[in-house]
């Protein structure tokens, strides 16, 4: 098993257990919005929506619609062909879209930027709202 500290607490990863991985087209969605929660996080107080604590980790979470959602709404109404190859980028080896999906990912981008809205989460409150 594979053991996580955050901050003062610890808890278990069961998909670090299992060697469950992202899926490379879920990843490269995740990495191409990456700057839209970094700058959410950038502004906001770190404090936690669900127990107001401010010490610790904190995560930007998706609100209102979660974003397994909001990925499978887009890619059910894109006209462009879904990315079946990607890329990994040379700084922190994310997974992203080769240049050849710029316009997808762009559609994508656009798409997720007028859906989404963010919350910040301490890490101990969203790991037990994504067990949920």
């Amino acid at each position: 098993m594979i053991k996580i500290l955050i901050g003062m607490e610890s808890s278990w990863s069961y998909k670090a257990c299992l060697n469950i991985k992202q899926n490379d087209l879920t990843a490269a969605l995740r990495s191409s919005i990456s700057s839209q929660t970094e700058l959410y996080k950038h502004f906001s107080i770190n404090k936690c929506c669900y127990c107001n604590t401010i010490y610790g980790i904190f995560h930007t979470d998706h609100k209102t619609i979660p974003f397994s959602k909001i990925k499978d709404d887009f890619l059910k109404i894109t006209k462009k062909e879904i990315p079946k190859i990607f890329g990994k980028d040379n700084i922190k080896f994310n997974v992203i879209f080769l240049d050849i999906d710029k316009e997808f990912k762009k559609e994508w981008v656009l798409y997720h930027q007028s859906v989404a809205d963010y919350q910040i989460l301490c890490a101990s409150c969203n790991i037990k709202k994504s067990n949920n």
